[in-house]
């Protein structure tokens, strides 16, 4: 039989961060090496250097970047966006010398086994994927390097972040729209569709539709006279997916269903039964057997995700402080027209390589 395998990739990629003017060198013409892009400190990021980096990233995701020829505006930010991107791995190699900072051969390989685990360890397999995605294993190393490297020197730098409980506090009482959940009912409903029973394949007639109306009214006094509402919908309902639960829909929200149908179920009261509700797919009979209403979670419950969220805030305010204070420290410059008014910081996403294989 033929299986699909997925698996997850690592990849760098640039995120815009906003952080002011002032964070590019200035160049100077009389000493910016003519052959550059960017100088960082003692090293610099060379114009074929750039443009190897810029065809490689191009070719991994066509169609998903700017061309020259397509959108010349994109395409020069584009560019201003990998050269900013490269300076700043660049700066995060010479501060982990440092900092005495390192990734090792082997931590690479391990990453590189883990995802050859997604192919059963095979090597075919996982070289095809590769192929698949325009990207060389050495590629696929180089920025496992980077981010393996990138994400020790962000530990480092923020590892005094704190959040304190005052902090935690504050942001939920000014953020309580985030923590409120809505209103949820659960619903059963009895569906009546109009059927042209002299031809099942032709479209409903007006009379269709009033004998689906006249069917639900009957069934609808036969419910409140005291019949069951769930084998009522087992005899009658025309939604297969609920008729066999007794017309069970589950968990009902809001934004979730028709309109007609939605507020028809937030309008009624616990086990009344609507009058017959008209949406495009027939006629619904609708029961509310219980309400849950909107309320704002305990602080005890959000609070974990409330310090994960404040962590990162305080963790992105150090390390943006400490980028720009290495940047001026080490004198960036920029080739002239390539001078970011943003800066980028080296995040991964993860990318899905499938392939079909044969198997048991």
């Amino acid at each position: 039989m033929t299986r699909r395998r997925s698996v997850t990739a690592v990849f760098v990629v640039l995120v815009l961060v906003v952080l002011g003017a002032g964070l590019a060198g200035c160049t100077k013409a009389g000493d910016f090496p003519s052959d550059a892009m960017a100088v960082v400190g003692q090293n610099i990021i060379t114009q074929a250097q750039f443009d190897a980096r810029l065809a490689e990233i191009e070719k991994q995701y066509p169609g998903r970047v700017p061309t020259k020829d397509g959108d010349p505006a994109a395409y020069k930010e584009f560019q201003t966006l990998i050269l900013n991107y490269l300076v700043e791995v660049g700066v995060v190699q010479q501060e982990a010398v440092n900092m005495n900072i390192s990734v090792t051969d082997e931590e690479v390989q391990e990453q590189i086994d883990g995802i050859k685990q997604w192919y059963m360890g095979d090597d075919a397999q996982f070289e095809a994927a590769l192929k698949e995605q325009n990207l060389t294993l050495d590629a696929l190393k180089r920025s496992l390097r980077e981010q393996e490297l990138t994400r020790k020197v962000f530990a480092e730098v923020t590892k005094d972040a704190t959040v304190t409980a005052d902090q935690v506090q504050a942001y939920f009482d000014s953020h309580q729209e985030e923590f409120t959940l809505p209103e949820t009912r659960l619903a059963r409903h009895i569906l009546f569709m109009p059927k042209n029973t002299s031809d099942p394949s032709a479209t409903a007639t007006e009379a269709d539709w009033a004998s689906a109306l006249a069917l639900a009214d009957k069934v609808r006094k036969e419910i409140v006279d005291g019949a069951d509402f769930g084998e009522k919908a087992k005899q009658y309902s025309d939604d297969p997916g609920s008729r066999d639960l007794g017309g069970d829909l589950g968990v009902v929200e809001r934004g979730r269903m028709v309109p007609e149908f939605e507020e028809a179920t937030f309008a009624l009261k616990k086990f009344d039964i609507s009058q017959p509700v008209k949406t495009q797919f027939g006629y619904h009979l609708i029961q509310v057997t219980d309400i849950t209403e909107s309320k704002v979670q305990p602080l005890e419950d959000v609070k974990e995700q409330i310090t994960q969220i404040l962590l990162e805030q305080e963790q992105r305010k150090l390390w943006d402080a400490w980028l720009a204070k290495v940047k001026a420290e080490l004198g960036v410059q920029y080739k002239a027209g390539f001078e970011p008014v943003t800066t980028t910081t080296v995040v991964t996403t993860n990318e899905s390589i499938t392939t079909s294989t044969s198997g048991q």
